[in-house]
């Protein structure tokens, strides 16, 4: 009895477990010359962002901070061109980012539904 109980109850946390991850979905923002696309990413906590830089230089992407002397919470990095950039999203993660080469691109995470229409 006590061995079906156990069984059971790892088979329950296995299909759980299991949920909680096919839940997440990776999204793409692609870093072009003239900004992020797409400019605001619908997404879940849990999911993953991947920056992908499509220019022809490097790019690093950034949470926004308060203020210019702070460090920012989350950062990509220099990325080259073609390379690319994996977030995981929470709910403690800075939603709003921007570029550090001074372009002035500004971007953003939202847990809201995504406008259709």
């Amino acid at each position: 009895m006590l061995r079906n109980f156990a069984f059971a109850a790892i088979a329950a946390l296995t299909t759980a477990t299991g949920a909680l991850a096919e839940d997440s979905v990776t999204q793409t923002v692609v870093i072009t010359d003239f900004g992020y696309f797409p400019m605001v990413t619908y997404l879940d906590e849990g999911d993953t962002v991947i920056f992908s830089n499509q220019t022809d230089s490097a790019q690093n992407v950034m949470a926004v901070r308060e203020l210019e002397t702070d460090v920012p919470q989350w950062e990509t990095g220099s990325l080259a061109p073609l390379e690319t950039y994996s977030l995981i999203i929470n709910t403690d993660t800075v939603l709003q980012f921007e570029t550090s080469f001074g372009n002035e691109v500004n971007g953003e995470f939202s847990f809201d539904e995504p406008v259709l229409n």
